[in-house]
């Protein structure tokens, strides 16, 4: 067993990135691309068992040799963004360093994801007042792997193999059920729920012999096959995203199984993609590559996608070349600009409007959970009025109720997305009994004349109402022009113009500029009510 460069494994990885950059392309929204993260995972679970089982073998396994070298892959480029990032949205737009003074110790030891789940983050609302730093949740998964493989790797070697393989058995199982009951903004980025890619990657290394004997010829097609089903797998996911996550797992480990072969790999010809280049920088672009999406919606929102796309891999390959070379620099004079760009970040941070963010952020949390709970306590039905919305329409809940006096029922869910309404409406209760549906969605990504269609279809034999979206971010012009064209096309859909009503009025808005401060939510219900009255 030769350890050895893989041109394949850089090819899944640069795939897996490139799925996550165009998952979060903010005019666009590629829903599968976050697997792109469980790709990582597998990876990840199949080189750490084949590195360590190297070692093992040859009896040089060792726990601070190995925390060493994972430290230093992945800090020094971590701690270097961290600095570079927090220095130009600075200097550009200090409001958008929000809560770093909390965030930062959660970027810096590991446990990001948990301290998005403590504070209610959800990875689908993104507004122009995301955090910079809300990709590194991932990073944070991959620390703590880390942190307990070596336990679990001698744990597994020591067992016989029938024990050893029921304990990975066993650990995935209580992930993927973890993954299953739990909520999914919490299940998300949970640990536990996103331990089995790690250990499907593991099995497969560990177990490449019994597989490769199954997939005994045309390795090559089989390949190929496998890479198209894994295309298919991310950019048209189940309806159950632990089963696109568990489909997407073993694709990986099987293709990663096939090109373990180098001369299957070399019959691939996957070097001739060139793809193995993104593979290498790939870390290194998905910490860059969201934080400057979030860059380019605050500074300038109606960027067109090719260009945001160019942009961010002129900035990655900019900052690598820019960490590289400080890396070089005399340490002397490294010193020096490191100690210089480190006081200037933390004069950043400690000017950062943090109470003030902090204080709207945490008012809208406890609203949207009270409101959310009013709805699900709710009858099942009141009135013909039917409001259907996100998290925007869920923060005005009150306003509604009280405006329409209980001759409405207001349906409304952080992070809900068109393209989920179809599937709501379906055995929606009593909603034959409605003759008026209300529609609040699109702040959270484009919408699609598919999806339009499709709950039109649903919906035609009521009056149709949908409201025009008022947010930072690059797709508000596309979904409210998107949506002006619909009366020409259908005779029941009226549009309710909430964009020209308060774009003229940031007060009426939290600093994320989407959500509905008191003054907005109840000038909100007053304009439901004056349009639906006529």
């Amino acid at each position: 067993m030769d350890k050895h460069y893989s041109a394949g494994i850089d090819f899944l990885r640069a795939f897996a990135v490139i799925a996550v950059i165009l998952y979060h392309l903010p005019q666009y929204s590629f829903q599968g691309g976050n697997q792109g993260v469980t790709i990582f995972f597998v990876i990840s679970g199949y080189l750490m068992a084949k590195n360590a089982s190297y070692a093992y073998q040859k009896n040089q396994f060792s726990w601070i040799g190995f925390y060493k070298k994972r430290i230093k892959r992945i800090y020094p480029f971590l701690l270097f963004s961290l600095l570079i990032f927090i220095l130009i949205a600075g200097s550009i737009q200090i409001r958008m360093l929000g809560n770093i003074k909390s965030e930062l110790p959660s970027l810096l030891f590991g446990y990001n994801n948990w301290w998005q789940i403590h504070e209610k983050v959800s990875y689908f609302d993104r507004f122009a007042n995301s955090s910079l730093f809300k990709h590194y949740w991932s990073l944070a998964v991959e620390l703590q792997f880390y942190l307990v493989f070596p336990l679990f790797f001698l744990t597994v070697m020591r067992l016989s193999r029938k024990r050893g393989y029921q304990l990975m058995y066993l650990l995935t199982i209580i992930s993927i059920l973890t993954s299953l009951l739990s909520p999914f903004s919490i299940a998300y980025y949970n640990t536990f729920a996103r331990l089995y890619p790690f250990i499907v990657g593991m099995f497969g290394f560990f177990n490449r012999k019994n597989i490769n004997d199954v997939i005994s010829s045309k390795k090559v097609t089989k390949f190929w096959l496998i890479m198209s089903c894994l295309t298919l797998a991310v950019f048209i996911p189940l309806p159950s995203f632990t089963g696109s996550s568990l489909l997407v797992s073993v694709l990986t480990m099987l293709l990663l199984v096939l090109i373990n072969d180098k001369e299957v790999e070399k019959r691939t010809k996957i070097a001739k993609f060139r793809l193995q280049y993104i593979g290498k920088i790939s870390y290194e672009l998905y910490l860059v590559h969201y934080s400057v999406f979030i860059l380019l919606v605050n500074i300038a929102p109606k960027m067109n996608p090719l260009i945001e796309l160019v942009v961010v891999l002129i900035m990655t390959v900019l900052m690598i070349a820019g960490f590289h070379s400080f890396m070089h620099l005399k340490r002397k004079a490294g010193r020096y600009l490191g100690a210089g760009l480190v006081a200037v970040a933390i004069g950043m941070i400690i000017f950062a409007p943090t109470n003030r963010l902090t204080a709207d952020q945490n008012e809208l949390k406890q609203e949207l959970s009270s409101n959310l709970k009013k709805i699900e306590n709710q009858p099942n039905q009141k009135g013909n009025i039917l409001f259907l919305g996100d998290s925007v329409m869920l923060g005005a809940y009150q306003e509604l109720e009280d405006t329409f006096s209980g001759q409405a029922t207001v349906d409304a869910k952080e992070s809900r997305q068109i393209s989920s309404l179809a599937t709501i409406l379906q055995g929606y209760p009593n909603l034959a009994d409605y003759s008026t549906v209300v529609i609040g969605l699109g702040t959270n990504g484009i919408i699609s004349d598919e999806s339009i269609d499709e709950i039109l279809t649903q919906l035609k034999d009521k009056q149709i109402y949908w409201i025009t979206i008022k947010c930072p971010e690059g797709w508000q012009e596309s979904v409210n022009q998107k949506l002006a064209e619909l009366p020409s096309r259908y005779k029941n859909v009226h549009i309710i113009d909430w964009f020209s009503h308060s774009k003229d009025h940031p007060e009426y808005f939290y600093d994320d500029e989407t959500h509905l401060n008191g003054e907005g939510r109840s000038v909100y219900a007053q304009l439901m009510k004056s349009v639906l009255s006529k």
